[in-house]
């Protein structure tokens, strides 16, 4: 099951509020270190501010490289 802070994580992934997103999956981590999800969700967190995935983006990451 996920963590409290992992699904608060998500809301705030879906709108697009990427520093508390970020915050929430390193609370997550903090309490399950080894959660490769939140490393990810951090990650694309990371990306996405770098890149807006624009206002009709529907929370779904699309792998651009293999």
């Amino acid at each position: 099951f996920p963590s409290h802070d992992m699904s608060s994580g998500l809301g705030k992934y879906r709108k697009q509020e990427w520093d508390k997103a970020k915050a929430a999956f390193s609370e997550a981590l903090k309490a399950h270190p080894g959660d490769k999800l939140s490393k990810i969700y951090i990650e694309r967190c990371d990306y996405f501010q770098k890149n807006s995935p624009g206002e009709t983006w529907d929370g779904v990451w699309v792998m651009k490289e293999k």
